[in-house]
């Protein structure tokens, strides 16, 4: 039987969207990129690079813009890690993250979006740190697990 989540009535005056995510762990020598979150949900937590799918762009197309918008890297190869179902019943928000590897890529690093992320950093797989974005948390984890889907 298919998992029901407990989410607001939605019929009065509320109209619900599901937004979809698309996100790039990139991996260099056995560290992962994150950045401080700023102004945004999630600010003084880390995340990966990432963002919304645009209206028909593709979820590769889209995880390769937001690399390079954010970060300066250009992604010379992505693989599909996993996609997990974030329904926020808090919050009244829908997300569907969808999420990429990118261990093959070129460029100067650099921190293009003063107003949304206070710089970048590379951190060990295995010493993370404790701040993680709430919705990028299980990213890593399901790259290390292998774990496909999380709904």
């Amino acid at each position: 039987m298919a998992k029901k989540y407990n989410m607001p009535d939605t019929r009065n005056n509320f109209e619900p969207i599901i937004r979809v995510g698309s996100n790039v762990i990139v991996i260099q020598d056995n560290k992962v990129l994150l950045g401080k979150r700023l102004n945004a949900a999630g600010a003084g937590f880390y995340g990966v690079p990432g963002g919304h799918l645009e209206f028909g762009e593709s979820l590769v197309a889209a995880a390769k813009r937001e690399l390079l918008e954010e970060t300066g890297l250009i992604a010379e190869d992505i693989e599909f890690v996993t996609v997990i179902n974030q329904p926020r019943t808090a919050s009244q928000q829908h997300y569907i993250q969808f999420v990429f590897i990118c261990k093959k890529f070129h460029g100067q690093l650099q921190n293009l979006e003063h107003d949304k992320c206070e710089g970048w950093e590379w951190f060990d797989l295995e010493e993370l740190p404790e701040n993680i974005f709430l919705a990028h948390k299980e990213f890593i984890p399901a790259y290390l697990a292998k774990k496909f889907l999380i709904d």
